[in-house]
């Protein structure tokens, strides 16, 4: 029981993975339709082309938004207004009016005249609202009794006052007439108030009663026949349709079996890429930052296709599916890149209704068309020939598809794939995005750390290590070779063979290749501190490489070049000398080579190094080298971890052979006759 706890402990690694692909069943079976999911699908103004449609039952035909947003408009501009009486205030004013001034009987009559046509007519307040209105209806409650009358009725503030004005100048000269209106004017104020409150609760009920159905049909009823056009009635049937077949599946989601469907399809889909992963791509299989990058980008794809499908104006053609397959190629390879968009592919066809195979047979055609065309991404101009080839592909593949309708075809169906083609070159700033979020590197960032010019990391190799420079230069060339043929990321190997050794800028002249004259300064060293020396400059090599912000990627070739091998000739003269050393000072810290690549950087960097030593170079020599190091690499176990085959090792010695034969200007001897 304990060996098992231990064993599930140890695995904390693989628990992760299995979480990161367990959210992403969650999630997407949350997204997906349920697998019987009838969608319907149609083009507003061309003819149906699929049998006549029924209704398969009794459903409502709901109004539109714009209809029922035109419905609540027009409550809320015709909406009744409420008032309230408030003859106290005016009568109080009138009082104080009539005992604060001292009047003549003439001025009395008048004055009394003006105040009981006011109090009679009344003088509404009038709110914004009923502004723009010719002649609203207003409600005046009194003692809990409600009448209805119109704005007309009565004054507004201004019209009461210019009433005044009129009647006074009217019966009273200039001077006795302005100084009695501007003391009447005083006296009036609103004898109906606005009851906002009141207003504002009966036009929310009105708007709360507002039907959003506007008719029904039944079962058995025609909906629409074969070859009608499809107008805006048609679309509002139709689109009540689906609401209720979506309200139907979605009651019917939660069983058991339906729910169970989906997880089973979910979880193939993804446990292929997860197995794929740990079998064919351990390198991709050991990052958790990589496995949760991939299923991150499975998931978006999905969600952003279940966003699509809930507008029926957009088509799912337009989702640039094939942004998937460059992402993952620039950071990994094609064959990753072809299975991930395989599966992402397999689980948005889920929301393509009866056009499944239509639309598989497209977008995995534009899928491997645009793998195709980015087979070495090295220049930003290749975007826009993947997204040439990707538009091509799939009008091409939607002709052939609907090849027996082509009167019906229209140049407005290719707007999606164009419309998906253009969205392909957001790759770009997506590839910059993801490679500062997850650490990758990609292509452009390794083109950028292979110009001499432009990294003084690189200058000062060159000035400072010349030797080494030039013995960097001579393994880049062999590895790149090398890497092509076995298959593996030529540009990565390259930039690594550049940066492997960079740790000798430390100590350059401890090294031979740095060495001009016939001084050695191991000389003066012991056998131990001249090994800790060449051993040291890969620890010092991974310091100025996280300096320098190099990539990991890039530091992993420096951590593995010498894997953990010993410093053979150090460590063999202390055993000639017979002083005992200690093995483990003499060896270097290690990883071994975790993939292709970094195998065959150690490889080509063994191979070149040692092929300097050589008396003669001939082409005994150069193949009894080749094989004493391959031999001494597999004896050592410095490949096990890498993905090397057996072919693969046999092809890289005839190349390195070959190569060396190259550099040395050895000619092949051929048999006597």
């Amino acid at each position: 029981m304990n060996r098992l706890l231990d064993y599930l402990r140890n695995k904390h690694g693989l628990w992760f993975k299995l979480g990161v692909v367990l959210c992403s069943l969650i999630f997407i079976v949350w997204l997906l339709p349920s697998i019987n999911t009838v969608n319907i699908s149609y083009q507003l103004s061309k003819p149906w082309d699929k049998e006549d449609l029924i209704a398969p039952f009794d459903f409502a035909i709901y109004k539109s938004d714009v209809e029922v947003s035109a419905e609540k408009n027009n409550i809320k501009q015709q909406g009744e207004l409420y008032y309230l009486y408030n003859d106290s205030a005016f009568t109080k004013n009138k009082n104080s009016f009539f005992e604060k001034n001292k009047l003549s009987k003439q001025e009395q009559v008048i004055f009394k005249e003006i105040f009981d046509e006011l109090s009679a007519k009344k003088i509404i307040e009038l709110p914004d609202t009923a502004l723009s209105e010719p002649n609203p209806q207003v409600l005046v409650e009194n003692n809990k009794i409600v009448e209805a009358a119109h704005l007309h009725d009565f004054y507004t503030l201004p019209q009461a006052d210019s009433f005044l004005n009129d009647k006074i100048k009217r019966k009273l000269d200039a001077t006795a007439a302005n100084h009695l209106i501007e003391l009447a004017e005083n006296c009036l104020t609103h004898t109906l108030i606005f009851n906002k409150k009141t207003t504002s609760q009966n036009m929310q009920q009105q708007l709360n009663n507002v039907v959003s159905i506007k008719d029904k049909k039944l079962k058995g009823q025609s909906i629409i026949k074969r070859g009608d056009v499809v107008n805006t009635d048609n679309v509002a049937i139709l689109q009540s349709l689906q609401k209720e077949i979506n309200k139907q599946d979605y009651k019917n989601q939660n069983s058991i079996i339906s729910l169970l469907g989906k997880i089973i399809y979910v979880g193939l889909c993804l446990m292929m890429v997860f197995l794929f992963l740990g079998l064919f791509r351990t390198g991709i299989f050991s990052r958790n930052t990589h496995i949760s990058f991939i299923f991150i980008l499975i998931c978006f794809f999905v969600l952003v296709c279940s966003l699509t499908i809930k507008n029926p104006l957009i088509s799912i053609y337009a989702v640039p599916f094939t942004i998937a397959p460059v992402i993952i190629r620039t950071f990994f390879d094609t064959r990753t890149a072809l299975f991930v968009h395989l599966n992402i592919v397999l689980l948005c066809a889920l929301f393509a209704a009866e056009q499944k195979f239509n639309f598989l047979f497209i977008e995995l055609l534009c899928g491997i068309g645009a793998i195709f065309s980015i087979a070495n991404l090295v220049r930003r101009s290749q975007l826009l020939l993947t997204a040439i080839v990707t538009l091509a592909i799939s009008v091409f593949s939607f002709f052939a598809l609907n090849a027996s309708n082509f009167d019906e075809i229209k140049f407005t169906d290719c707007y999606p794939f164009l419309f998906a083609s253009a969205g392909l070159l957001i790759a770009y700033p997506l590839i910059f995005v993801f490679e500062k979020t997850f650490g990758f590197v990609s292509d452009f960032t390794l083109l950028e750390l292979n110009d001499i010019s432009s990294n003084p990391l690189l200058k000062q190799l060159a000035t400072d290590a010349p030797g080494t420079f030039q013995h960097s230069l001579q393994v880049a060339n062999m590895a790149e070779e090398a890497i092509s043929m076995v298959g593996g990321k030529t540009l990565l190997v390259r930039t690594g063979a550049m940066y492997h050794d960079v740790g000798k800028l430390h100590n350059p002249y401890f090294f031979t290749e740095n060495q001009s004259s016939k001084i050695n300064p191991h000389e003066d060293l012991s056998y131990q501190e001249s090994a800790k020396i060449i051993i040291n400059h890969v620890i010092h090599g991974i310091e100025m490489a996280h300096k320098n912000r190099l990539p990991e990627q890039i530091v992993d070739f420096i951590r593995t070049h010498h894997g953990t091998t010993l410093t053979g000739y150090f460590y063999y003269k202390s055993v000639e000398e017979n002083l005992q050393p200690d093995e483990k000072k003499f060896r270097y810290p290690g990883p071994i080579p975790f993939s292709k690549e970094t195998a065959v950087l150690m490889l080509a960097d063994s191979v070149e190094a040692s092929s300097r030593s050589l008396k003669t170079y001939d082409a005994i020599s150069i193949d009894d080298l080749v094989e004493r190091i391959f031999k001494h690499k597999m004896d050592e176990n410095q490949l096990i971890n890498s993905d090397l085959t057996l072919r693969d090792l046999t092809l890289l010695k005839k190349i390195f052979k070959k190569r060396l034969m190259n550099m040395y200007h050895v000619r092949i001897e051929y048999p006597k006759q």
